[in-house]
């Protein structure tokens, strides 16, 4: 199925592992923040220190098995969209994120065939269209998990609002 999303290439900004606790991002004490600038000064910090630095619009977090464990606190998310990452490739996600993060208009790519050997600042291309990844270092394509055909357009669309306006027309 051919939806014209394209083809987009991006960094991978940081390599989480699997059952990652999302909670770790920003830490708890600020799970209930939404001011960017205060976000911004801890995000990943007792992670990767250098992560607010070093990540460039266009790049992307790589995931392994049932991401992120823990609370859904929008303070991770924010400050992530904030540095400009909008994608999310994880051998799998769980469902409450994905279903969230979906409708807010992040894309969240299930990869069950993402290799363990990711290195943080690889290069990947995303082909949005043939649904599938390729890894500059090796190389390597892998096939995407697929998703139902109502997640991809709302992907297209950029989220859950601009999806249902775009199906039922202007905003009521």
């Amino acid at each position: 199925m051919t939806n014209g999303m394209g083809i987009k290439i991006g960094r991978a900004a940081y390599v989480f592992p699997d059952r990652f606790d999302l909670d770790l991002v920003c830490g708890m004490t600020y799970s209930g923040v939404v001011d960017i600038g205060i976000l911004r000064k801890h995000v990943m910090k007792d992670l990767a220190p250098d992560f607010v630095a070093e990540t460039r619009p266009g790049d992307l977090l790589v995931a392994g098995s049932f991401f992120p464990y823990g609370h859904f606190h929008p303070s991770a998310m924010l400050a992530m969209r904030d540095l400009g990452i909008d994608m999310i490739l994880a051998r799998s996600f769980q469902t409450v994120f994905f279903k969230t993060y979906l409708a807010q208009g992040m894309l969240v790519l299930p990869c069950a065939v993402l290799p363990d050997d990711i290195r943080r600042f690889e290069t990947f291309a995303v082909d949005l269209d043939d649904w599938s990844v390729w890894r500059e270092a090796t190389g390597e394509s892998f096939p995407l998990d697929e998703v139902t055909r109502t997640e991809r357009e709302i992907m297209s669309c950029g989220g859950i609002r601009p999806y249902l306006m775009k199906k039922h027309g202007s905003e009521r």
